[in-house]
């Protein structure tokens, strides 16, 4: 029985193509977040405010066209909430296509998330303008598209597979506390894709995945203090560690925590406890924790 650390990324590549289509809460987009050197008008601003004000209260109808108003005054932010609720069919009839020309109109004012959102709009019918969207949203400091980005270039979706790009997207998306960013990040500097290995700046990033609550950076976290990558060899924490997220239900830690077990690292073998995580694993719908089960 070998402990191996998995394909790292291959998991949140998966995770990534399902977040990429992930609609973004109006909420999220404020009219601060509208760059300084485009600041709106007051009028635009009382705009704005008004429509967060009706959306607080229920009347989406109003909400829509005080947004519209906002962006017409000159708030790009508000071309992209006005067109969320189109894209929804919030406060008025659903017009998707209607939504696009909104989010083109806020990125074309520097509104990072309208290129953001415009991106994963386009993303399954025009993957290249999606890519140069999210690296535009990206330059805008918008982690979703920074995430989405090293998504794209990773992947070699829209274009060429570029390494380079990706990792320093992942990295981006990392330093702007994207758990995901982070964990995807961790596994290029594992590997030395898209630059030089970089064990302990691995280590780093799994532990801030894990700290922002990505179970896969804990898992990994974990794995890379018992092989000693990047550090030094800390099992005990390590084993705590993959206890915690096992608990939690995520399958790979248990699945982690049956080699622990089943090898005697850090401890005497217990071919019992391995099995018994071999099955938690299993139950929580882990497939290589129930290969494991029916292995002879």
């Amino acid at each position: 029985m070998c402990l191996r650390l998995p394909a790292v990324r291959d998991r949140l590549r998966r995770a990534g193509l399902a977040l990429l289509a992930l609609p973004l809460a109006l909420g999220a987009v404020s009219v601060a977040a509208q760059p300084a050197a485009n600041a709106p008008p007051p009028a635009a601003i009382e705009a704005f405010r008004k429509a967060d004000a009706a959306r607080e209260r229920g009347d989406l109808a109003a909400a829509r066209i005080a947004y519209r108003t906002a962006c017409e005054a000159g708030a790009a932010v508000g071309c992209t909430n006005h067109g969320l609720m189109l894209d929804r069919g919030e406060g008025g009839p659903a017009d998707p296509a209607g939504a696009q020309v909104w989010w083109r109109m806020a990125c074309e004012r520097g509104n990072a998330q309208g290129c953001s959102v415009l991106g994963n709009a386009v993303m399954q019918s025009d993957p290249p303008t999606a890519r140069g969207l999210f690296a535009q949203a990206c330059e805008g400091a918008f982690r979703e598209a920074c995430f989405n980005l090293g998504i794209m270039t990773d992947q070699g979706r829209g274009g060429a597979r570029d390494p380079v790009a990706a990792r320093t997207a992942y990295r981006r998306a990392c330093e702007a506390d994207h758990r995901q960013g982070c964990y995807n990040y961790g596994g290029m500097l594992l590997k030395g894709d898209g630059g030089p290995a970089d064990g302990s700046g691995a280590r780093a990033a799994f532990r801030k995945s894990c700290d922002l609550g990505e179970p896969m950076g804990c898992t990994n976290l974990a794995r890379i203090m018992i092989t000693g990558q990047g550090g030094p060899v800390e099992t005990a924490p390590a084993i705590a560690l993959l206890t915690r997220t096992c608990d939690g239900g995520h399958g790979d830690a248990c699945f982690t925590l049956g080699f622990v077990y089943g090898e005697g690292r850090g401890a005497p073998a217990d071919p019992a406890k391995s099995r018994a995580m071999f099955e938690r694993g299993c139950s929580l719908g882990h497939k290589s924790s129930c290969d494991r089960m029916r292995a002879p």
